[in-house]
């Protein structure tokens, strides 16, 4: 990413813990209000959200529109954010390619093998 504002390298230095949702970059004070009434008082609750939405940004921006008041900047800024955050924090599956390679060559040690079984999040 060639710029990153203050608010998201902030966000972006450790884990999501337990921050309030304002945390999050793109999430306005008046944006904050209305996830809190919704229930998304945590960080971790939004990104809960976004994942439920299999990280889908387009998607996940419509919803923080239409069922959460926020404009168009604070959906993209927020979305990008727990898109950054997901790809620093969350293990990433090799492509299928590298799955089949892997396979072919005995590369398998068992604790991937294992991660990899019970891995069924989409992406």
């Amino acid at each position: 990413m060639d710029h990153m504002s203050p608010r998201l390298r902030a966000f972006l230095s450790e884990p999501i813990g337990e921050k309030d949702v304002v945390w999050v970059d793109g999430i306005s004070h008046e944006l904050a209000i209305n996830l809190v009434t919704k229930g998304f008082n945590k960080a971790y609750t939004l990104l809960g959200q976004f994942l439920l939405m299999h990280k889908n940004e387009a998607e996940f921006q419509r919803w923080l529109i239409c069922c959460c008041g926020a404009t168009e900047c604070e959906a993209q800024e927020s979305s990008n954010c727990l898109k950054e955050w997901c790809s620093c924090f969350l293990p990433g599956r090799p492509r299928s390619s590298t799955i089949k390679h892997r396979q072919h060559t005995g590369g398998w040690t068992a604790p991937e093998t294992l991660f990899y079984l019970v891995d069924l999040s989409k992406e």
